[in-house]
């Protein structure tokens, strides 16, 4: 066994002693697995990483956490497919484990010899600035809503500590000097706050933010398009980039608007708005980008402050009613979508077949899901396929590849080299290749693998796991086949060992579930309880009525297999690289040619025809 797993089950009985006040469940679990713990310590040095043993210790810790916390989990026997929320208990830990005493750590060197975490607040990309700001931000926003989605109390003395440090960070640099950090990443964690906690402090917060931010822009009339624009700074290729990082916080402004009605946040998106599409020159009106140097020099191809821009640029066109946005946010989209080869490789730069970040990543699932819920139901195909793919797959799960030292140097103030290994378990790539979590042409010996703009990865497993089920007016709709509880309905999906998901219903009267766009119509067969239900078709949603609590409502149909060759990046005048994909429904299980430093995609275990089934812990919050 490696310290990884020894960590994991020890920290199973910190957590427990630490809360005294659980019931005796949590010692007699604790008194089960202490002879494991001392098999463990024997064998520490002769067993290989197993990610199948750590997922079933993270299962234990959660029924801890679930006990500790008491939140609503549920414990059921559920097919062991992809759940989120275990990737989210990976995600917390790895936040925990980033925290040094000088706040977290910006990025790990994982491929030196020695490999260390780095907590460094400048960043040599082309004279921007890096701040601590922009990793607290970060990785306090991904924290607080992947323990949103678990319940319980673990992380929570790490999220106070975070907390505490945005305090302090905005009483030094002011409201707007700590939401414009590093492209406005703070203004994304205080409106994520307060819709959580409606913490009238971080209302004061945003609401001084927009005032100063309204003051600080520069406000320009456009007399042929009659509009009113703004502009930050001046025209130089550093100053444009950091403009279009700014820009990033319409997005966010929006959702403002949504929360609190006020229209000053509104108006301030809308003019963000017209200079990103009419004024940066950043994009082009068919949706492709502008990639001539001029104006923008090393940045001409970067993605992800586009695609973040992109995504409050149809937000914005939903919130106004602006169809004519939301569509060319669409053309957008679709441009950079195909260069990904459909599994959701999102490249730093796009005439790059490699280096996908985890922030672009997520850039593009908010823009897909937007599209998705405003009259684009296809998207969510769209969304499934990079949520079972190269979404989880930059979510580091094998920490085998990474070197441990027998003896690791001491630990300075600006490193920590303190085993790495197992602190990165559940960090995110900051540059992988479509096979390898590990883009050895992006980042090599000298520099960092994650760093601090990727940790807002388990904010994006949050936005996927938000819209697996959904509900309005006409119904409650399953959008994706991913095992979710929530007041509306459970569900679990067997894909993709079997072409099957089952939906306890909760409170759902009319119940649509989505079909995937690969199957037939005539191929899906839907019971009630065990009892062939006659159903009718809405878009690409089966449409239940009459439901009743606790009726089991399973929809199936067979399952794709197919094996296709995609080319990868390559805009313009670029080169693109081919891989060979074996998909089952939407999961790719196997990629060719295989990764050389830590492989992606090895699924041969979904290649099975029946589902394996576990005790899964099913949970929802109070909403």
């Amino acid at each position: 066994m490696t310290r990884t797993e020894c960590v994991l089950l020890i920290a199973v009985a910190c957590l427990s002693i630490i809360l005294v006040g659980t019931l005796v469940d949590a010692f007699v679990k604790l008194d089960n697995l202490s002879d494991e713990i001392s098999a463990i310590n024997e064998t520490l040095q002769s067993q290989t990483y197993r990610i199948e043993y750590l997922l079933r210790v993270n299962a234990e810790l959660q029924e801890l956490v679930d006990m500790t916390g008491g939140g609503l989990g549920v414990q059921r026997l559920a097919p062991d497919t992809l759940n989120l929320a275990d990737n989210a208990l990976l995600g917390v830990g790895f936040i925990i484990n980033n925290l040094g005493p000088n706040g977290p750590y910006w990025g790990a060197h994982l491929l030196s010899p020695t490999p260390y975490l780095e907590l460094t607040t400048y960043v040599d990309w082309g004279g921007f600035d890096m701040p601590i700001e922009l990793s607290v931000s970060n990785s306090l926003l991904a924290l607080m809503l992947q323990r949103h989605m678990l319940g319980g109390n673990y992380g929570e003395e790490t999220e106070n500590a975070y907390k505490d440090l945005v305090f302090d960070s905005v009483r030094r640099l002011g409201a707007l000097g700590f939401a414009n950090t590093a492209g406005g990443e703070g203004f994304h964690l205080l409106v994520a706050w307060y819709a959580l906690t409606e913490d009238n402090e971080i209302r004061e917060i945003i609401e001084s933010t927009i005032h100063d931010l309204e003051n600080s822009v520069i406000l320009q009339h456009d007399s042929e398009l009659n509009h009113d624009y703004v502009t930050i700074g001046g025209t130089d290729p550093v100053a444009q980039w950091a403009a279009s990082g700014v820009f990033t916080q319409i997005e966010p402004l929006v959702r403002w608007y949504e929360i609190s009605g006020d229209e000053s946040a509104l108006n301030l998106a809308g003019n963000m708005t017209n200079w990103f599409l009419y004024h940066s020159c950043f994009v082009n009106y068919d949706g492709s980008f502008n990639m001539s140097e001029g104006g923008k020099g090393v940045f001409a191809d970067h993605v992800y402050h586009r695609m973040a821009a992109t995504a409050g640029v149809i937000k914005y066109g939903i919130a106004t009613g602006r169809h004519d946005l939301v569509e060319w946010g669409k053309r957008i989209f679709d441009y950079v979508w195909s260069f990904s080869g459909g599994i959701g490789f999102i490249p730093e730069r796009l005439k790059q077949p490699y280096g996908s970040e985890t922030c672009a990543i997520r850039a593009a699932m908010v823009s897909t899901i937007l599209l998705a819920r405003s009259g684009y139901p296809e998207y969510w195909n769209i969304v499934e396929r990079m949520a079972r793919n190269h979404m989880v797959e930059n979510q580091l799960r094998d920490v085998g590849w990474i070197a441990q030292p027998a003896q690791e140097p001491s630990d300075t103030e600006v490193r920590s080299y303190f085993n790495v290994a197992d602190r990165m378990l559940g960090s995110w790539s900051g540059w992988s290749d479509p096979s390898d979590w590990v883009s050895v042409r992006t980042s090599g010996t000298e520099s960092s693998q994650t760093q601090n703009c990727c940790y807002r990865g388990g904010e994006m497993l949050y936005i996927i796991w938000h819209n697996i089920v959904t509900a309005n007016e006409t119904g409650v709709y399953v959008n994706l086949s991913l095992n979710r509880d929530s007041e509306w309905v459970l569900i679990k999906s067997y894909t993709p060992y079997e072409g099957k998901v089952e939906v306890l219903v909760h409170d759902a009267p009319t119940l649509f579930v989505r079909v995937p766009d690969w199957v037939e119509r005539a191929q899906v067969n839907v019971t009630v309880d065990g009892i062939p239900r006659t159903f009718e078709w809405s878009g690409e949603y089966v449409k239940l009525t009459g439901l009743e609590p606790n009726e089991s409502v399973t929809v199936a149909y067979p399952l794709r297999e197919l094996v296709e060759t995609v080319r990868i990046g390559g805009a313009v005048d670029a080169t693109p690289l081919e891989y060979t994909l074996t998909w089952r429904g939407d999961t790719v299980v196997e990629i060719s040619p295989e990764g050389t430093v830590c492989p992606l995609y090895q699924r041969e275990y979904y290649r099975q025809d029946e589902a394996p089934m576990r005790m899964t812990t099913f949970y929802y919050p109070e909403e």
